[in-house]
Parts: C-alpha cells; sequence; structure tokens
C-alpha cells in the first residue's frame, strides 16, 4: 500500500503576515518627524564645511604668495583675476599670484604668473579691506607685506552671519582666522566687529 503522502498547500504563517494601514501611517510619521529634525543640522554641517574649504583655499593663496615672495628675493602681488591675466574684477571671480619684478602692480609680459584661484562657489562672497583701501597685496622679499595689514572677509550670500568668517593678515605677512571672541556665536574681524561682507 502506498502511504498518503498529501502535499500541503498552505503558506508559511510569515508570509500572510501584512502591515496595517495604522502601522503604515505611523512609520510615516515617524520619518517625517526625523526629517525635520535633521534637515536644518545637515544643512548646518554643509554650510560649515562650504565655508571650511573656502578658508583653508585662500590660506593656501596666502601663504603660497608670502613663500614665493621669500623664495624667489622679489616682490609678489595678489589681486582679483576674473581671467587670471590681470588684476580686475571682484575677489570671489577669482585671483591670480604673479612675480611683480616692478613693484607696479600689474602682471606685465615678463612677470610669470605663479598661481592661481578660481572664483568662489556656491553663493560666496570675498570683500577686501586693507589699510589705504588697497585692491591688492604685495609680499617683499623678507615676507612682510608693504605696510599692509587687511581682512578678507568670506560670506554665504543670504545665509546667517554666524557662518561668516574673515582671514586677517598683519603687516608682517602673517594670516590669521577669526573667531567668536565675545561669544555670541558670530566671527569677529580685527577690530572685534561682527563680520559682515556688504
Amino acid at each position: 500500500m502506498i502511504p498518503n503522502n498529501r502535499i500541503s498547500t498552505r503558506l508559511p504563517s510569515y508570509a500572510i503576515n501584512g502591515v496595517t494601514l495604522i502601522e503604515l501611517i505611523v512609520a510615516i510619521s515617524i520619518i517625517a518627524i526625523l526629517s525635520t529634525v535633521a534637515l536644518p543640522s545637515f544643512k548646518q554641517l554643509i554650510l560649515q564645511k562650504r565655508m571650511m574649504i573656502e578658508v583653508n583655499k585662500w590660506q593656501q593663496g596666502f601663504a603660497f604668495a608670502r613663500q614665493a615672495a621669500i623664495s624667489s628675493a622679489n616682490v609678489v602681488t595678489l589681486c582679483p583675476s576674473s581671467d587670471g591675466m590681470r588684476c580686475a574684477g571682484n575677489w570671489q571671480q577669482g585671483t591670480m599670484v604673479f612675480a611683480d619684478l616692478d613693484g607696479d602692480k600689474r602682471k606685465s609680459t615678463d612677470e610669470s604668473v605663479l598661481y592661481r584661484m578660481g572664483a568662489s562657489k556656491n553663493g560666496i562672497v570675498a570683500t577686501w579691506r586693507a589699510f589705504q583701501n588697497r585692491n591688492y597685496i604685495q609680499f617683499q622679499h623678507n615676507g612682510f607685506t608693504w605696510y599692509q595689514n587687511g581682512t578678507l572677509r568670506l560670506c554665504i550670500d543670504g545665509e546667517n552671519q554666524r557662518y561668516n568668517r574673515a582671514l586677517i593678515v598683519t603687516r608682517a605677512g602673517r594670516v590669521r582666522v577669526s573667531q567668536d571672541n565675545d561669544g555670541d556665536g558670530v566671527h569677529d574681524d580685527a577690530s572685534g566687529e561682527s563680520i559682515q561682507c556688504h
């Protein structure tokens, strides 16, 4: 006699369990709440990182210009340059560093461009304010500026002041990054004022 082996057509119990409408609504609500909490923090992190990259870029540019002046024993000029060939435009449009052999703050045909920085991106505004309102900075063979201390202010257009930063250049050619000295959450420039680019 052949044993009666029946094949079960019942599905395992775990395969018929589903999600109720209430559970789905609760899950979506939790995701929505977490998103509203996390998104502002994520945006702040992105803006802070964006400004940190910009500050590092400018620090490297200033350091390169100063070191080039010392190593070549020539005057080196750093100026805004929208085309990378002549001093013109706004600071956020680009910058060039060149060996200014005659010290006239203009790149001549016999003077070579040593370094270029591209335009600032993501809405970053850069403004330079210096002694005697000169729209350039020159480094001498000893690394000092021509009595030209100044401040490069960096801001993200349309964002809170707490993201603003400044690079403060001393007469000795040293560069330091701004800090929040009074504890109000906004960085201060060399005179203790909150950094503004406009």
